[in-house]
């Protein structure tokens, strides 16, 4: 399960994982795998130094999924690559450079088979806009959910915004706006006891009602009937 949607797999599944998305395992069947976790601060040096794509938050596009297959021969090439960076982390005389091209080559192999759409063809500019669009939006969800105003924060016109949202995501400034905030909704209500006033009140909304009613106008549920299906299904210990 990657953020309350379940993702089937199987031997040559690659599952990629975002930053704050809540995820869980059923471990009924007893899957084995390899589990590659890099923080934060090590993607962005890496982005700095290598000057890899952008990643694309393309899990909050609805019919994106997380999962992979590869057949025997490309999965091969990526075990060879996951060995090898194990191997030059546990080296003596480990180098740090050699584990970042031998990531930076997995990311390239991987976002050989992830549909990007258009995200490669953004000039510098855009870039530099979508990403400082993706920290704006992490950073003020709770604040505002106007286009405009993220366009104001960023010193360009809604048009643009939408423009370069658009090329990365397929989604407009807006449904990307809507998408993460919900998200993060999601995320609070099935791994906190915090009530629909308090976020109705932590998301800047006027009031409870007009909350739910934003709440359920994307997802189809009220908040609390999410919360209850979530805890029906994966129980409070969940995370």
């Amino acid at each position: 399960m990657i953020d309350f949607a379940n993702i089937p797999f199987r031997q040559g599944t690659v599952i990629s994982l975002q930053k704050g998305q809540v995820n869980a395992f059923d471990f009924a069947s007893m899957p084995t795998g390899k589990a590659l976790v890099f923080t934060q601060a090590y993607i962005e040096n890496v982005m700095t130094n290598m000057r890899l794509p952008e990643f694309s938050p393309l899990h909050l596009v609805s019919n994106h999924t997380p999962s992979l297959q590869l057949n025997h021969n490309d999965l091969s090439r990526f075990l060879v690559l996951l060995s090898q960076i194990d191997a030059e982390l546990k080296a003596k005389n480990s180098d740090p450079l050699i584990v970042m091209y031998l990531f930076s080559a997995l990311t390239l192999f991987h976002k050989r088979f992830e549909h990007q759409y258009d995200a490669a063809s953004l000039t510098a500019s855009q870039r530099r806009i979508f990403s400082r669009f993706s920290s704006l939006l992490e950073k003020n969800c709770n604040v505002s959910r106007d286009a405009n105003w993220y366009a104001e924060q960023l010193s360009t016109t809604y048009k643009t915004l939408n423009q370069v949202v658009k090329k990365s995501t397929e989604l407009s400034a807006k449904q990307m706006i809507d998408a993460y905030t919900v998200i993060e909704m999601k995320r609070r209500l099935a791994l906190t006891q915090v009530t629909s006033k308090e976020l109705a009140y932590d998301f800047n909304f006027d009031d409870q009602s007009n909350f739910i009613k934003y709440f359920k106008k994307l997802t189809g549920n009220t908040p609390h009937a999410f919360r209850q299906q979530y805890l029906k299904t994966y129980g409070p210990a969940c995370e």
